[in-house]
């Protein structure tokens, strides 16, 4: 599985409105903004049938973190948790202002 989602964020993303969109949020148990992100935007997400939403843990399993570190090497992006993935956009931390980004980058994934 971890093979599977480290090659899905390497490629091309391109996806087709009938096919759900992936969210992967990575991100550390015990962390507030993290719990933050779950309780206000990841809860809401799941129930949503165009969305599958990869929730993968990194401060307490190392091979998770490992896989978030070629993740951010490859994107180039500043590493830190909560780390999301969504179509070929990174967003790190969570805010109301990242959260509309990935609202608004569901939406538009689903509309190619």
């Amino acid at each position: 599985l971890k093979i599977f989602i480290i090659l899905t964020l390497l490629f091309c993303f391109s996806v087709n409105a009938k096919e759900k969109v992936t969210l992967y949020f990575f991100h550390g148990d015990g962390c507030p903004h993290c719990a933050e992100e779950q309780t206000d935007l990841i809860d809401d997400l799941k129930k949503d049938s165009s969305i599958n939403v990869e929730e993968i843990e990194v401060w307490h399993d190392s091979e998770n973190k490992e896989l978030l570190d070629k993740v951010i090497s490859a994107y180039g992006s500043r590493s830190g948790v909560p780390y999301n993935v969504i179509g070929d956009t990174t967003i790190v931390g969570y805010s109301e202002a990242n959260k509309n980004k990935i609202l608004r980058d569901r939406i538009w994934i689903n509309l190619i």
